[in-house]
């Protein structure tokens, strides 16, 4: 995963104050590969990346290029 990215998706999940539990569910993802994900570990599927921006009311722009401000309008 891009760093850049990855360090986006640490801050957001920071600034959540959800559960890493409450925030897989939300995103429909396994424990192990949500896990994966905070690591860093691997590629992201496009419908992945959707659903994380969803469950964490953030915008995908920002998530993905760093433009505008993180949380979803």
């Amino acid at each position: 995963m891009n760093v850049a990215i990855h360090k986006r998706l640490e801050l957001a999940i920071n600034a959540s104050g959800l559960t890493d539990d409450q925030i897989r569910k939300k995103a429909e993802i396994s424990k192990s590969r949500y896990h994966e994900i905070k690591k860093g570990d691997g590629h992201i599927k496009e419908h992945t990346l959707v659903r994380l921006c969803i469950a964490l009311n953030i915008s995908a722009d920002w998530l993905l290029m760093g433009k505008g401000k993180m949380k979803g309008e």
